[in-house]
């Protein structure tokens, strides 16, 4: 009588078929949904464009892709956001409308300088400023500090934002020079005014400031006496830049 021997099994082979009995797959389907949303996040704040891909791989990430945290941290580089009509344009809408303080920010510079719609411009960038966007300080804060004398709780509200947000003469003039690029990126057809007496300045360097109004602030010429009078003076050059 002939004995069969079964075949000699190899112990990865068994190993693998107790893992695939016991250990389900994985896929990203699978994932919590917060972590989905902070997978998408991830891509989004990289490119606008690997957002709009990830829509298109299945239902889950679409829906995972509408998020409001996802907008609020997505990339708004190389966007035409202007244009009102396409999808550039929905998806900067989408981006503010989540609170994404880059987009308010922008969207508050171009209604009061460029279209003149200065109610919602200030309150765009009042909001952007609230979620700690630097820029949005400034122009905010300049706003506030820029008004009627007669207007001290405004004027100090806006000294407290500025000097609370820039410690540095160096973060100062590169704030300024992305605001500016900002700002002269379309047309201007509203300005900040600048009441001549604001009477929140100490009085200190007021001839030297007179002598130097068609100068920035920089290393060099920079007000140091008090840091009402140095607002004073930015908020000056800026209403007249």
């Amino acid at each position: 009588m002939t004995r069969v021997f079964p075949n000699k099994i190899n112990s990865t082979t068994i190993v693998k078929k107790i893992h695939k009995k016991t250990c389900p797959t994985t896929t990203i389907h699978s994932l919590p949904h917060d972590i989905l949303v902070n997978v998408v996040s991830l891509l989004a704040s990289d490119s606008w464009k690997d957002l709009c891909n990830v829509k298109l791989c299945c239902k889950d990430f679409y829906k995972t892709s509408e998020d409001k945290y996802v907008y609020k941290s997505a990339s708004l580089q190389k966007l035409s956001w202007k244009d009102e009509e396409g999808g550039a344009s929905k998806y900067f809408n989408r981006c503010k409308e989540s609170g994404h303080p880059d987009a308010l920010y922008l969207q508050g510079v171009f209604d009061y300088f460029s279209k003149n719609r200065t109610d919602v411009g200030i309150k765009n960038l009042e909001k952007a400023a609230n979620f700690g966007h630097v820029d949005a300080t400034y122009v905010y804060g300049l706003f506030l500090l820029c008004g009627d004398a007669d207007d001290q709780a405004r004027k100090q509200e806006g000294l407290r934002l500025l000097s609370n947000c820039f410690n540095s003469k160096l973060m100062i003039q590169h704030c300024r020079k992305r605001v500016v690029r900002v700002r002269g990126s379309s047309w201007i057809n509203n300005r900040f005014i600048h009441k001549e007496e604001t009477g929140i300045n100490c009085g200190k360097n007021t001839g030297e400031i007179e002598q130097n109004l068609n100068l920035w602030l920089d290393d060099k010429n920079l007000i140091t006496c008090c840091k009402t009078c140095m607002w004073e003076y930015e908020a000056h050059l800026f209403c007249n830049t």
